[in-house]
C-alpha cells in the first residue's frame, strides 16, 4: 500500500466538514525549509527571533544535496509565512504535513508463525548463504525477470536503498542478519534514532525487502526479482503508521549519501507539482547519477489528475511505478477435509475462504453437502426461490455458485427460507473473496474456488455423497492456513484499477512503466505472520527497482536516464479494462500504463536506443508539436527500420457536466491524434545515429472544456532484427489555462450557513445579500456554544484544478460600511478585511475543498469589524497564468450583510 495523504478517495468532504467549526488560522504548523547557500539552521533561527518570531527546531538536515531544517510555529498567520519566505537565509519554504501509511486488513496476514518459516533461527546473527533457485513466478514470467535470472544475472554489485517503515531482518528470506555481509547491508532507523532499522510492527517495508531480494529459502518458493543485490533499509516509519516529510527527507538523503545506486520509494506526499520538496530533492538525485523510482498512488479510481499521492513520483527524471494485476493470485485459505459416500471415510484436503463468522451457527461438525444446482456454469443459482420439493436444509452445506445475475444476500435469503445457515459459494473463477454478512439474517458462508465446486458437483452428479469436515479450530480461526495460486485470466496482467492515473499539472509524462502490483505475496515480519499478501503501488515499485538492478549488472550502465530510456522503449502496453472490468479494443491510455509492462530480457538485450523516454506534446496553448528525437544503432551491423503509431485510447477528464471528474474510470471517447513524421524508414548503420522528426495534429471535434487526453506510441520495427520498440507521447487537446481553478458555478459557491458546533452537514448555501445577525464576538473562532438560530457567514471553497503557490485567496473585503474599517495591505487591488491564502505556500492540488467562517473578529489582530456589507471574494491564478496579469486571475464573488446583536439579544 501507499503512504498516503489523509485527504484520500472519499474522504475530502469528511475533512472539509471537520474545517468548518477550526479556526481559520491553526494553532501550530510545521515548515520545511532549504535555506539559502552558505547558510545553517543557526543563522536562520537567529532571522526568526530578530523578527519577533517564535519558532521550535524540529529536525536539521546538511545533506550534500539539500541543507535546511524543519520547525514548528504556534498559531500565525498568513503574513507571517509570507514574511519568511523573504529571509535572507532561506531559498525555499514547504508545509511539512504527516502522512498516514495504509495498512491491510489482519486477514490478509498468513498464519505461518515464525516457528514454522523454514530456515528461522534463535540465533538471528546467523548468516544465511544465499541460495538459487528456478524463477516460476507468474509475476517475473511476465515481465522477463526469469529469463535474465535463467542467464545467472541476480543484481549482484547493485546497492538498492529502501526508504520506509524498516525491515525484519531476523527473516530468514531476507538473510537473517543486518550489517556489512548480510543481505540488509546498511541504513538507519530515523523514527528512533537507531542504527538498526528493524520492523516487527508495521510490516510494509518487510514487504517491500522480499519483493526486492527475497531468498528462495522459505516455504512458499519465493524469490525476489533481484536477489543478488545488496539492501539498505532506512526506516522513517513507525508503529504508527504515519510519516512526516522531514524525516522521509532525511531517509533519502541518507540514502543517496550511503551510496545506493537505487533509492526505492514506496510513498506518497500529496503534491502533484514536482515543485513539492521531497520530488525536488529525488530530481536532484537523479541528476547526480542515482535511478529513483517511487510509487505513482493508488488514487486510480479517481480518474486523471487524481489529488495527493504524487510526490515524489511526480518528480522530474523520477521513475513513477504504477500497477498491473497478479495473473497468478495468491490466495490464504485455510485447509478443511472431506470424504465420499460416508462421513468416516477417506479424507482429502480443500482449501476455503471462511468468510463470514457467526458464533451461533458453528462450522464445527460433519456435514453433508447439498447443491442447489447441478450445474457447473450457472449464472443465475439460488437467485429465485428454491424448488418445493428442496428439503430442509438445517443439516446440510449449502453448495451455491456465485451469480452473476443477483447479489449474494439474494442467493442467502433463498437459502435461508429453507432453512439453510451454512452457505459454501463457488466460482465463478478460481478466485475465492470473503463473503461479508447477509445484512440480517443467520447463515454463515465461506467460499472455494470453481474447480473445487465442479469438483464436488461432479461426484453429486455420479451419485455419490460429499461429507465436508471442519474441526473446532475453524470457528476460533485458528485452523491451518495454505496458500494456493489461483490463475487470473480476466484481470491479470490488466491495469490494476486502484493504479493511479498520471498527468502532472505541468502535463509530464507519468507514469513511466507499470509492474506487477495487486496480490503480491512477499516476506512480512516474523512476528506478524512471516509472509503476507499485499496490493497497490507500493509493491510494484520495489519490483521495478529490482528489475533496474538487473539492468545494470546486465548491461553495465548505471546512469539513471539511459536506463530509463531503455526501459521505455521495450516496455509492453496493455488493452484498457476499465475498472468495472469492460476491455476496451484501444490500448490503455499513457497516462494510466505509461510506456507499459517493464520487460526485462528484452532491455538487457536491445541495440537500439532512442534519445528519450516519452514525448509531451503539452495541451492546446503551448502546443509542442514537433519535435525530433535521435535513433542509435549500437549493435555491430546496420539496422533499416519502419516508422509507424498506434492512438491508444482518448479519455475525457470531466463528465458530461462539466468540472466533475470522470471516475472510476475516464470516459473514451473516439478520436485520436494524427503523427507524421520526417521519414517512415530508416537505415542506421552499427554504432550511428539518426534524427527523427515527429509532428502531432491532436484529435478533432472533442469537447475541450472536459480535458480530453490523448496518447500513444511510437512504434519502431526492426526489419533486419527481432527489436520491436515504442515510445509512449501524451497531450491534452484542451486548454489548462481556460479551464478554472474554482467552481464557477453558484450551485457549489454559495455563501454557507456556519452553525456553532460545526455542522454535522454542509446547511443550505445562502443567496447573495443575505443579511447575517450574530452575537458580538469574543472569539475569531466559532463559538462552540453558539445558539442554532444564529448562522455565521462563511465561504466553502472548492478547488477544480491546483493551482500554484499560494495563489488562491479568500478574501473578505468591505464593500459598505459606516466608520472606519481595519484594512490590511492592498490584494490583487482590493482593500481586504482579511486574506485567507489556500495551503499556505503550497503547491495545491484539486480537489480540495477549505472552509471559511468569519464571526466578525479578526484572526491576527482581534480586532471587531464594524456592521456593514462584506463580500467574500475568492481569487486564484489561472494554470499556466501569469501572477502580474490582472486578466490571468479567475474571480467569484459573494457578498452578504453583517449585522450583531445588541446586549438584549436583538438586531
Amino acid at each position: 500500500m501507499m503512504f498516503t495523504q489523509l485527504l484520500a478517495l472519499g474522504t475530502c468532504v469528511a475533512l472539509t466538514q471537520a474545517l468548518l467549526s477550526k479556526p481559520t488560522v491553526p494553532e501550530t504548523s510545521s515548515f520545511i525549509v532549504e535555506l539559502a547557500d552558505g547558510q545553517d539552521a543557526a543563522s536562520f533561527y537567529s532571522e526568526l527571533a530578530t523578527n519577533g518570531i517564535a519558532a521550535v527546531s524540529r529536525r536539521n538536515m546538511s545533506y550534500s544535496l539539500f541543507t535546511g531544517c524543519s520547525f514548528d510555529l504556534d498559531k500565525h498567520s498568513t503574513s507571517t509565512i509570507a514574511s519568511i519566505t523573504k529571509f535572507a537565509t532561506v531559498k525555499n519554504l514547504w508545509p511539512n504535513d504527516r502522512r498516514v501509511v495504509e495498512t491491510p486488513p489482519d486477514q490478509d496476514v498468513l498464519r505461518v508463525h515464525a516457528s514454522k518459516v523454514a530456515g528461522a533461527s534463535e540465533n538471528h546473527s546467523k548468516h544465511l548463504k544465499r541460495q538459487a533457485a528456478n524463477d516460476t513466478l507468474a509475476t517475473h514470467v511476465i515481465t522477463q525477470v526469469d529469463r535474465l535470472r535463467a542467464e545467472g544475472i541476480t543484481g549482484k554489485g547493485v546497492k538498492i536503498g529502501i526508504v520506509d517503515s524498516g525491515v525484519d531482518f531476523h527473516h530468514p528470506a531476507l538473510g537473517g542478519c543486518f550489517g556489512p555481509g548480510c543481505l540488509i547491508a546498511y541504513g538507519h532507523d530515523f523514527v528512533d534514532n537507531k542504527t538498526e532499522p528493524y520492523d516487527n510492527c508495521n510490516g510494509h517495508g518487510t514487504h517491500i525487502a522480499g519483493i526486492i531480494a527475497a531468498q528462495p529459502n522459505n516455504p512458499y518458493g519465493l524469490t525476489g526479482v533481484a536477489p543478488g543485490v545488496t539492501l539498505g533499509m532506512y526506516r522513517v516509519v513507525g508503529c504508527s503508521r504515519s510519516v512526516d516529510p522531514d524525516l522521509a527527507m532525511m531517509g533519502i538523503n541518507q540514502a543517496y549519501e550511503d551510496g545506493s545506486d537505487i533509492i526505492s520509494i514506496s510513498s506518497g506526499f500529496g503534491s502533484r507539482w514536482s515543485e513539492d520538496p521531497i520530488a525536488v530533492l529525488c530530481q536532484r538525485i537523479v541528476n547526480n547519477g542515482r535511478v529513483v523510482v517511487a510509487a505513482a498512488g493508488n488514487n486510480g479510481r479517481q480518474g486523471l489528475f487524481p489529488n495527493g499521492e504524487g510526490s515524489p513520483a511526480i518528480g522530474k527524471g523520477v521513475a513513477a511505478i504504477g500497477s498491473v494485476v497478479n495473473p497468478d493470485v495468491p490466495q490464504n485459505l485455510t485447509v478443511s477435509t472431506y470424504s465420499v459416500d460416508s462421513p468416516t471415510g477417506n479424507l482429502s484436503n480443500f482449501a476455503w475462504n471462511v468468510g463470514f463468522r457467526n458464533a451461533s451457527i458453528p462450522w464445527a461438525g460433519t456435514w453433508p453437502l447439498y447443491a442447489t444446482s447441478r450445474t457447473a456454469n450457472i449464472t443465475n443459482d439460488a437467485c429465485q426461490q428454491l424448488p418445493a420439493d428442496t428439503p430442509d436444509l438445517s443439516p446440510y452445506v449449502v453448495l451455491v455458485r456465485r451469480s452473476q445475475d443477483c447479489l449474494i444476500n439474494v442467493q442467502a435469503d433463498m437459502i435461508y427460507a429453507k432453512n439453510g445457515t451454512r452457505i459454501m459459494f463457488y466460482g465463478p473463477t478460481e478466485l475465492t473473496t470473503h463473503v461479508d454478512t447477509f445484512i440480517s439474517i443467520p447463515p454463515v458462508g465461506g467460499s472455494v474456488p470453481q474447480s473445487q465446486g465442479e469438483k464436488w458437483l461432479d461426484l453429486l452428479n455420479a451419485q455419490h455423497r460429499v461429507f465436508l469436515e471442519f474441526s473446532p479450530e475453524v470457528d476460533a480461526n485458528t485452523a491451518n492456513w495454505t496458500i494456493i495460486f489461483s490463475p487470473n485470466p480476466e484481470t491479470g496482467g490488466y491495469m490494476s484499477p486502484t493504479s493511479s492515473w498520471g498527468v502532472s499539472f505541468e502535463l509530464d509524462v507519468k507514469p513511466q512503466f507499470v509492474t506487477p502490483g495487486a496480490n503480491i505475496l512477499s516476506t512480512w515480519p516474523l512476528d506478524l505472520g512471516g509472509y503476507q499478501v499485499q496490493s497497490g503501488t507500493s509493491m510494484a515499485t520495489p519490483f521495478a527497482a529490482g528489475v533496474y538492478a538487473l539492468l545494470i549488472e546486465a548491461r553495465k550502465i548505471r546512469d539513471p536516464g539511459t536506463l530509463q530510456r531503455i526501459l521505455s522503449s521495450v516496455a509492453k502496453p496493455n488493452l484498457y479494462q476499465e475498472a468495472s472490468g469492460t476491455v476496451h479494443p484501444q490500448l490503455a491510455p499513457v497516462a494510466w500504463q505509461g510506456a507499459g509492462l517493464l520487460q526485462a530480457y528484452d532491455a538487457a538485450k536491445v541495440t537500439t536506443l532512442f534519445s528519450v523516454s516519452s514525448i509531451a506534446f503539452n495541451d492546446t496553448d503551448h502546443l509542442n508539436g514537433t519535435q525530433t528525437i535521435s535513433v542509435t544503432n549500437t549493435g555491430s551491423t546496420a539496422q533499416s527500420y519502419r516508422i509507424g503509431y498506434v492512438n491508444s485510447a482518448t479519455v475525457y477528464t470531466f463528465f458530461e457536466h462539466l468540472y466533475n471528474f470522470a471516475q472510476p474510470s475516464p470516459p473514451v471517447v473516439d478520436g485520436g491524434a494524427t503523427l507524421t513524421f520526417s521519414s517512415t524508414t530508416l537505415t542506421i548503420a552499427a554504432g550511428a545515429s539518426a534524427d527523427l522528426t515527429v509532428t502531432v495534429v491532436p484529435p478533432t471535434g472533442l469537447n475541450a472544456t472536459r480535458l480530453p487526453v490523448y496518447s500513444g506510441y511510437i512504434t519502431l520495427n526492426s526489419t533486419t532484427a527481432s527489436e520491436n520498440l515504442s515510445l509512449p507521447f501524451l497531450g491534452l487537446d484542451g486548454s489548462l489555462y481556460s479551464t478554472p481553478v474554482i467552481d464557477p458555478t453558484d450551485q457549489t459557491y454559495m455563501i454557507r450557513d456556519y452553525r456553532g458546533g460545526g455542522p454535522e452537514d454542509f446547511p443550505p448555501g445562502a443567496p447573495p445579500n443575505s443579511t447575517f445577525t450574530v452575537p458580538i464576538p469574543t472569539s475569531a473562532e466559532i463559538p462552540e456554544d453558539l445558539p442554532d438560530q444564529y448562522a455565521i457567514p462563511g465561504i466553502h471553497v472548492e478547488l477544480i484544478m491546483g493551482d500554484i503557490i499560494a495563489t488562491v485567496h479568500v478574501l473578505l473585503r468591505p464593500l459598505e460600511v459606516n466608520g472606519t474599517v481595519a484594512t490590511k495591505e492592498s490584494v490583487l487591488g482590493y482593500q481586504v478585511v482579511e486574506d485567507f491564502f489556500i495551503n499556505e505556500n503550497v503547491y495545491v492540488d484539486a480537489r480540495l475543498g477549505f472552509g471559511y467562517p468569519f464571526t466578525g473578529m479578526l484572526s491576527d489582530n482581534k480586532t471587531i469589524v464594524p456592521e456593514g456589507r462584506y463580500e467574500w471574494r475568492i481569487v486564484a491564478l489561472k494554470l499556466t497564468g501569469d501572477r502580474e496579469k490582472r486578466e490571468d486571475w479567475q474571480e467569484r464573488a459573494f457578498p452578504f450583510y453583517l449585522r450583531y446583536l445588541n446586549e438584549t439579544g436583538t438586531a
